[in-house]
């Protein structure tokens, strides 16, 4: 069901001095393109197919971090090939989520800063982050924190780069783990839910500003 939960009382965001944003599932929808390069590493390294595979998967931890459960000692070539293989469809397969541009310009407009977590390899990110028209001034990407989400550890690392205060912090993301990171952290959040998710968010914030 699409709708946004919220941390506090209004979607106004222009008393905070931070947006970190998640990056799948908030601002690009790659799940396509994920599935695509899934297939091609199962089938090559298990002969079998991936959903099947997913059915091993540890929902505490990312899908790069379960590549061990996945494929054992060949998880690092498997790795290698599905970065290869999801490179070379992020043309066709990868894609910005109805609402993304208008929060980035509302939010590049009210001059907010704004910055990434994310478990996606830095690879991949810097790949994808040129399908906006827009610059993040700070990003943490897999395994460039202690923990990845949902420890608060990749959050408190964006606060400390910004030596801003918690209350003045907004996480936007679209999973349970990006809610835990934010409770963990101390900061308050907006978590979407569906795919229409950003668009609620994008127009509760331009209504807010009609008042």
């Amino acid at each position: 069901m699409n709708h946004i939960e919220m941390s506090i009382k209004s979607p106004d965001l222009r008393r905070y001095k931070l947006i970190v944003l998640d990056w799948d599932g908030t601002l690009v929808y790659s799940r396509s393109n994920v599935i695509s390069a899934m297939q091609y590493v199962s089938y090559r390294y298990r002969n079998t197919d991936w959903f099947e595979l997913d059915k091993s998967r540890d929902k505490n931890l990312s899908l790069e971090d379960n590549f061990k459960n996945f494929f054992n000692e060949d998880k690092d070539a498997a790795y290698s090939d599905y970065i290869a293989k999801y490179i070379s469809g992020i043309k066709d397969n990868v894609r910005k989520i109805d609402g993304s541009d208008e929060l980035l310009e509302y939010l590049d407009r009210e001059c907010l800063r704004k910055a990434v977590v994310t478990s996606k390899d830095r690879k991949l990110w810097e790949l994808e982050k040129g399908l906006f028209n827009t610059s993040f001034e700070y990003s943490v990407c897999k395994d460039e924190a202690e923990h990845n989400k949902p420890a608060p550890d990749a959050l408190e690392k964006v606060i400390a780069h910004f030596s801003v205060s918690k209350d003045s912090v907004l996480m936007i993301g679209d999973s349970v783990h990006d809610k835990e990171a934010a409770q963990r952290a101390g900061v308050n959040f907006i978590i979407l839910h569906g795919n229409a998710g950003l668009d609620i968010l994008v127009k509760k914030i331009l209504t807010n500003l009609n008042k």
